[in-house]
């Protein structure tokens, strides 16, 4: 009967110095120190608005100016001045 089991090699165990490697100190510490202590946080007010809402000055702002606009000028050169008055483009 065959035994399938793995055979182990063996594992040669080396020094630094046999692979010509040099592990001497290379630096100096000069000092230590710990870090200054923190500054205290801002504290943060409420939000005005739920989160859920848009904020101003976002693609919904400029959807709604743009659809409002659509329905009352004849050509899209309008809707493009008018979104240029409004600090949109």
């Amino acid at each position: 009967m065959l035994s399938l089991q793995a055979k182990k090699k063996p594992i040669k165990k080396l020094k630094p110095e046999d692979l010509g490697l040099d592990f001497a100190k290379r630096l100096e510490t000069i000092n230590v120190a710990a870090p200054p202590p923190r500054k205290g946080g801002a504290k943060v007010s409420a939000q005005p608005r739920p989160a859920w809402e848009p904020r101003s000055g976002t693609a919904a702002d400029s959807q709604a100016l743009l659809s409002s606009s659509i329905s009352q000028v004849d050509s899209v050169d309008e809707v493009v001045a008018k979104l240029k008055v409004a600090g949109v483009l």
